[in-house]
């Protein structure tokens, strides 16, 4: 079991579209764990914020996803939280004013996506395309320095 735990704990997952309407039952702890499933955390890092033992995290993802609560999520499909965003929205407004609001969604678009689906595997095209609103160099660092610090860039 510990193995498969192992297996798993790099895994991410993301709260399901629930098709049927079942009856179920989520213990206290068991929905902390599933509310934690956002697209993006790795089932370890939900078991380190929670500080829940792994192997507990390991049998509640079996279950949630028994119940189709929670489905796994590759890579490419990782997408951005609105967190992330409107935090993109905000350190952008600080160079450009309240513009930002509009170039950020206008930058999402152009890229094709829409602001509650955009991957995370593009970030940092987004902030490329993001920094090219900025004229000042100085700004431009300050924006970058602080997307850099708060958004893991990969």
């Amino acid at each position: 079991m510990a193995h498969a735990a192992a297996d798993i704990a790099s895994m991410v997952f993301r709260q399901a579209v629930i098709k049927e309407t079942g009856a179920f039952s989520l213990d206290r702890r068991m929905l902390a764990i599933l509310v934690e499933f956002d697209g993006i955390r790795t089932v370890a890092e939900i078991a380190r914020r929670l500080n829940v033992d792994p192997e507990t995290v390991f049998m509640t993802v079996r279950r949630l996803s028994a119940l189709g609560l929670i489905e796994p999520v590759t890579d490419n499909a990782r997408t951005l939280s609105p967190a992330a965003i409107a935090y993109l929205t905000r350190q952008l407004a600080r160079a450009v004013g309240p513009l930002a609001v509009i170039l950020v969604e206008d930058a999402i678009q152009d890229l094709g996506y829409e602001p509650d689906g955009f991957p995370v595997a593009r970030l940092n095209e987004l902030i490329a395309r993001l920094c090219t609103s900025i004229r000042k160099e100085n700004k431009k660092k300050d924006f970058l320095n602080a997307v850099k610090e708060t958004i893991q860039i990969q």
